[in-house]
């Protein structure tokens, strides 16, 4: 081959890759605008609301205490009534694993290596599958030192064996959750549940709130998600109410996140949420969930996408941002 020839191939191939890495950091980057699925919402999602999602997270899968997955709640009928959502273009799809009373296999699972690797390679070959990017953990909640040592011991090694495979790791925290630091280095993303306060919960000074808490900790501001509510709940009762009931029934302005009793995040307090996010250097947002969200205009994940794209978001009068370095 003449140098000539060999120097234009080399210099083309350099091209290429400096081309092809610059746009694989910026997506791995880019403000990522996620949304929870559970499966009992699946079939009532208005197709308006999924376009511009860069992340879905299907809820949920269990696992057992010798470590392999529970997959009842996901069977053939969801998966086939998802794949129109799953095909936008862009969207990578997760599984969330745990949550609220599913969670109990967590504890005994993350005490010993056997059950640690077996848990570690069904997620892969379940992931392979169902042509997955990415799991999200959910213990809901490590209740001692030792289970928060041993939860990170198992993030650590997933970590690794996730990555070899193309696949992402992300865990969902209370603000309140301690874990030690290797946990936190040992995960892609942290889903930060911002909501579920006594009284007015979700408001924008406990956002502020909950995120210094994971800070203080060591968790990195790029890594973590922040967690906004397509719900609302009576301030006496913690009844809950959809957004989309709330739409229906009460049709508040777009400035109003208190009606009859119920307080929830209108389009004024989500557009804020967003940009403080971005401002502050954040990773992304994660809304729960999307079965709850209104349809049409009044959708609150399309105001979401909105203003993820364009920063258009005026910070709320009167509030001072928390001071964050965003992290490299």
């Amino acid at each position: 081959m003449p140098p000539s020839r060999l120097r234009w191939m080399i210099c083309w191939a350099m091209l290429w890759y400096s081309q092809w890495m610059t746009a694989l950091v910026a997506a791995d980057t880019a403000f990522r605008v996620c949304a929870y699925l559970p499966e009992y919402r699946v079939g009532a999602v208005p197709a308006p609301s999924v376009p511009g999602l860069t992340d879905l997270i299907l809820f949920s899968i269990e696992v057992n205490s010798d470590g392999s997955l529970d997959e009842r709640r996901w069977n053939s009928k969801h998966w086939e009534s998802i794949r129109t959502i799953r095909s936008q273009p862009g969207l990578r799809t997760h599984m969330s694993v745990g949550g609220w009373d599913r969670s109990g296999g967590f504890a005994e699972v993350c005490s010993q290596p056997e059950t640690r690797r077996r848990l570690g390679s069904e997620l892969v070959a379940f992931c392979r599958l169902h042509k997955l990017q990415g799991v999200d953990l959910d213990w809901e909640h490590p209740s001692s030192k030792i289970e928060q040592h041993n939860f990170a011991v198992l993030l650590s090694e997933l970590h690794p064996l996730l990555h070899a495979e193309g696949l992402e790791l992300s865990i969902a925290v209370a603000p309140s959750q301690k874990l030690p630091a290797d946990a936190w280095s040992a995960v892609d993303h942290i889903m930060l549940m911002s909501y579920e306060d006594a009284g007015r919960h979700s408001t924008f000074e406990s956002m502020q709130r909950h995120v210094a808490m994971l800070l203080d900790q060591g968790a990195p501001a790029s890594k973590i998600l922040l967690g906004l509510p397509l719900f609302g709940r009576k301030i006496e009762t913690r009844e809950a109410f959809s957004y989309s009931d709330i739409i229906e029934k009460f049709a508040p302005r777009p400035d109003q996140d208190e009606v009859e009793g119920i307080y929830f995040n209108g389009p004024g307090l989500i557009a804020a949420k967003t940009a403080w996010a971005q401002t502050v250097g954040l990773g992304g947002v994660a809304a729960w969930e999307l079965g709850q969200d209104a349809a049409g205009e009044a959708s609150l994940i399309q105001l979401i996408q909105r203003h993820a794209r364009t920063d258009e978001s005026p910070p709320p009068v009167g509030t001072v941002p928390l001071q964050v370095n965003p992290s490299p």
